[in-house]
């Protein structure tokens, strides 16, 4: 199978509502197919779910292009929503259609295993324990530079409160409960794991930024998951890697926001071979 990879469009900031005009096609789309590709993953960060125009879009690509696209959100997906009312808007806008969002999910096609999770971090990654830092300094210093808190929202028992780190953590916990029971089970054929957060540090680290309180928002140390599966992609760094970690492939192919120059480059039809 040849496989597709790309994420972080950010289509709900490079067309933003509030300055509205048709998204590019042709040659200029910011997302075309490739002509080898059998199947197209995008690992978050594509747009908005609170955006019908660019859903609508995205439905047509797909339409078009006449491949399964295996959708796993990224933390831009809930902007300007209920975190469950944006699950709700992806699974009911691409019902019926070759897009197929995974939020905590398995689907097979072809003979290969795609596992799917947003993978909210645990804001445990670069805590310095010997420094005296602690993983609850690491959720205050997240809930002031991460725009989540800020962007989503989310219905509780106690009513609707902001998406803040602590919820993100209570996610995470969901996501990897999922990825270590499916990566125990057997299966006969190759596994693709899809995240928007990284499952890793060393493999993710934006070079830009050092190790520290804030690497928490962005990555989760499982490395001790990362044999189980043959491929492992995510988003969310905004820094491009294609390693192998003993057996494993890690990947992720990541646009960034307009503009941006992506440490380790950007290749909009990047393929590779499961």
């Amino acid at each position: 199978m040849r496989v597709q990879i790309l994420s972080d469009l950010h289509l709900e900031i490079a067309l933003r509502a509030d300055r509205p005009k048709p998204v590019p096609d042709g040659a200029d789309s910011p997302l075309r197919v490739a002509d080898d590709a059998d199947l197209v993953v995008l690992a978050g960060d594509i747009l908005s779910a609170a955006r019908p125009d660019l859903m609508r879009w995205l439905g047509n690509v797909a339409r078009a292009a006449d491949r399964p696209f295996v959708y796993v959100p990224g933390n831009h997906e809930f902007y300007g929503c209920e975190y469950h009312e944006a699950l709700e808007n992806l699974y009911r806008f691409f019902s019926g259609t070759s897009i197929y969002p995974l939020h905590d999910e398995a689907l097979v096609m072809d003979g290969v295993r795609f596992l799917g999770t947003t993978l909210w971090s645990d804001f445990a990654a670069g805590v310095d324990a010997a420094a005296g830092e602690t993983q609850a300094d690491a959720i205050a210093v997240a809930n002031r530079y991460l725009n989540d808190s800020r962007r989503i929202s989310i219905d509780t028992p106690q009513g609707r409160v902001p998406f803040e780190a602590a919820q993100a953590l209570e996610k995470h916990v969901e996501a990897r409960y999922f990825l270590e029971t499916s990566l125990a089970q057997p299966f006969d054929g190759k596994t693709v794991v899809v995240t928007h957060h990284a499952p890793c540090v060393d493999a993710s680290m934006h070079p830009g930024y050092p190790l520290g309180l804030s690497t928490g928002g962005f990555a989760s140390e499982l490395s001790h998951l990362l044999p189980d599966a043959d491929v492992w992609i995510w988003g969310h760094t905004h820094a491009n890697v294609d390693i192998r970690h003993d057996e494993t492939r890690l990947l992720s192919n990541q646009a960034g926001y307009p503009g941006e120059a992506v440490p380790g480059g950007f290749d909009g039809l990047k393929t590779i071979d499961i």
